[in-house]
């Protein structure tokens, strides 16, 4: 039976990553896509995740009614403009697809393995936090990655508020500035204030914000890199 998720929850868990996890035969890419692996190792607000990204000459709606017809009718949709996903539960393991235009005859996305079902069941799915990443009052965290590669760890977090884009990048200026890290871009983005790009580093770290607005909330993507010392 057709299940519809919701859309907040699933476009937070499977937004942006392969690891112990393993793409099964019950698990295919569309027909003639180009598959990539994304990350070697990625956890997600607990879960362990294996992404792949892929790319197609076929329509979003193509794509699609290959999984519905591949998974008979045990899936769940739902959609998060501009992403439409389609996933099914096969034991301890969720299989997710989640895709999107990149012209009127082509698509691109991502299939993604978790363990979310044995985390649900075993009732141990964490809800992200910051884990000490600086956030105005009233943020909302939706999502937390982070990934370990030889040399150097990586931290991506999705973060939402109702504060303005501009006062946002005040933030976390400031708030860097304050901590002695170098500002090595700041500048605006997209026209009146509606977007803005920071680049911080500070010895062998770095992070990169990207601050815009989305259906009326202001989203905020910080990725932070820690390199080793010999990098």
């Amino acid at each position: 039976m057709v299940t519809v998720c919701n859309k907040a929850f699933l476009f937070g868990l499977f937004s942006l990553f392969a690891c112990s996890l393993a793409f099964a035969e019950d698990f295919p890419a569309p027909p003639n896509a180009e598959v990539s692996v994304v990350s070697n190792s990625t956890t997600s607000l607990g879960l362990t995740l294996a992404i792949r990204k892929f790319s197609v000459n076929a329509p979003v709606q193509d794509v699609i009614e290959f999984y519905r017809n591949h998974w008979q009718e045990e899936f769940a949709e739902t959609e998060n403009p501009p992403w439409q996903m389609i996933g099914k539960r096969i034991k301890d393991e969720y299989l997710n697809v989640q895709v999107q235009p990149r012209s009127s005859n082509s698509s691109w996305g991502y299939l993604s393995v978790s363990d979310l079902p044995n985390l649900l069941d075993n009732k141990s799915y964490k809800v992200p936090s910051a884990n000490g990443f600086p956030v105005m009052s009233g943020s909302q965290i939706l999502d937390f990655q982070e990934s370990r590669d030889p040399g150097k760890t990586g931290r991506v977090l999705m973060i939402k508020n109702n504060f303005s884009p501009k006062s946002n990048q005040l933030y976390y200026k400031k708030h860097f500035q304050n901590k002695n890290w170098d500002v090595l871009l700041d500048e605006a983005v997209q026209p009146r204030d509606q977007g803005f790009a920071l680049f911080v580093r500070k010895g062998n770290k770095t992070v990169n914000l990207t601050i815009s607005v989305m259906n009326g909330e202001t989203m905020i993507v910080a990725n932070q890199v820690d390199k080793g010392l010999l990098r």
